[in-house]
């Protein structure tokens, strides 16, 4: 009896027919699946949904390419209406702003009395001019994630220019050679993913059904390192936090928004010495989720 993959019921839907293909990853945000959940059923009883399993047949599903290519137009059309919509708010906004400015105009035009002033009177004595007062001192702001070492301010240096070339891109082959030489400089920047005594903010903390942690550490604007959050994403990349980690005790003593001195390496993908969470491709230029494994977090 043929099998379909059954889809947790806290991840979204599918199209009918579709089933993971080779190395995919569901989305962190998505949550873990139940505990004994079984991910592949008969055929008469299957559910459409998302998730990380092999195809039972073997054979890449050719619905696979076609859904994500109706995914990625939907999403253009959904953005396209959006701005539709914006433009003709604002133009509805500026015709009343005419109507009012001609209001305005109208009120205006009238003549006013002069009001008579009287003449100046000459001065019996110099005015001596006021002391010129310093200006102000320019107070820096803090920063709001540490202060980097070398290697941590190149790697965030490496990202903002990728983040520009991608965005001046004017064809999806330019923007993919963009992100493949961004991440290129990041490698170089950070000696292939060696972060030592890196620093940033806690902006997710957690654990899972098993006890294991999941964090994610923002080091810039932009820019955050991860572990994963449910054990089925990390069956193979081995980044969630066990218990028995030397510094799992400090962690877990930790909260949002906690400034923080890690040392990490980072999960390498086919091509790079990087992997991303991301699902898209732009996601992954501009707001990147880059995987790691922990080996020590502590306190600034």
């Amino acid at each position: 009896m043929s099998k379909k993959y059954n889809v947790p019921p806290n991840w979204p839907a599918a199209p009918e027919g579709w089933t993971p293909p080779p190395n995919w990853k569901p989305d962190p945000n998505w949550g873990p699946a139940p505990d004994n959940w079984d991910f592949w059923t008969n055929d008469e009883g299957a559910s459409e949904g998302y998730g990380y399993a092999e195809n039972v047949s073997g054979d890449k599903p050719a619905s696979t390419k076609s859904w994500f290519a109706r995914h990625k137009v939907l999403t253009t059309i959904g953005a396209l209406i959006l701005v539709s919509v914006f433009v003709n708010a604002v133009s509805d906004d500026g015709e009343s702003s005419d109507a009012s400015a001609e209001t305005v105009t109208t009120e205006s035009a009238k003549p006013s009395p002069i009001p008579e002033t009287a003449a100046p009177t000459p001065s019996a004595e110099p005015t001596t001019p006021e002391a010129t007062q310093p200006p102000a001192p320019v107070v820096e702001p803090e920063l709001g994630y540490g202060s980097y070492p070398a290697d941590e301010q190149a790697f965030i240096d490496a990202f903002e220019q990728g983040k520009t070339r991608y965005n001046e891109a004017e064809t999806e082959l330019q923007r993919s050679v963009a992100l493949t030489e961004r991440d290129t400089q990041m490698c170089g920047a950070s000696g292939n993913g060696s972060m030592v005594n890196w620093t940033g903010k806690i902006v997710e903390i957690g654990a899972n059904n098993d006890g294991l942690a999941h964090v994610k550490i923002e080091l810039a604007n932009g820019v955050k390192v991860q572990t994963w959050n449910n054990a089925l994403s990390d069956i193979s990349d081995n980044t969630l936090i066990p218990q028995s980690a030397p510094f799992f005790g400090t962690l877990s003593s930790m909260g949002e928004d906690t400034l923080v001195t890690f040392t990490a390496e980072s999960v390498a993908s086919d091509t790079s010495c990087l992997t991303t969470t991301n699902l898209t491709q732009a996601f992954s230029a501009v707001d990147p989720n880059f995987l790691v494994r922990f080996s020590d977090v502590r306190p600034q």
